[in-house]
């Protein structure tokens, strides 16, 4: 029986979440399993006044270019506009917490997928987000800040931080 406590999955609750806010609190997105794509996951939205759901991003939509499987996702957010998704899979831990994976960015205009990182190794970015503007992605990989042009994938690394002497 302790077996079954801990070691599996038996008496897991379903996952909720992760859940964020869209157009100023109207709605909320959230991931829950695809009916169109078997093993996979779309994002979904519900009207705060109304609960109507929608699929706001089939999980087809997240199959990269000459794959067969959709992206899954550990975590997302959205840019400023809302036109954006950033996606976080391929996750891995680092101390306590999953904080390494890869990146992936979906334009909502074009249905464009996009991987971040240029030639990083798998699963070594960290901490991505965009920009104000959202047309950038800045992120952590091999100890170093950078930031990537959604437009056309160029990749500076931010300068060093002065060195304070005492």
């Amino acid at each position: 029986m302790l077996r079954r406590l801990y070691a599996s999955r038996d008496f897991a609750s379903e996952r909720f979440g992760p859940a964020r806010w869209i157009e100023n609190g109207a709605a909320y997105t959230t991931v829950e399993p695809s009916e169109a794509v078997s093993g996979a996951s779309d994002i979904v939205r519900y009207e705060t006044a109304t609960g109507a759901r929608s699929v706001y991003v089939s999980a087809r939509r997240l199959i990269p270019a000459g794959d067969s499987a959709a992206l899954d996702i550990d975590d997302y957010g959205w840019s400023t506009d809302g036109s954006q998704l950033l996606l976080f899979t391929h996750s891995r831990r680092v101390w306590r917490q999953n904080t390494r994976g890869d990146y992936w960015v979906l334009s909502r205009r074009t249905w464009k997928l996009q991987k971040l990182g240029g030639d990083a190794p798998t699963s070594s970015l960290m901490y991505a987000k965009f920009s104000p503007q959202g047309d950038r992605v800045a992120y952590v990989t091999r100890g170093d800040l950078y930031v990537e042009r959604i437009g056309d994938g160029k990749i500076t690394v931010s300068p060093p931080a002065p060195t304070r002497c005492t």
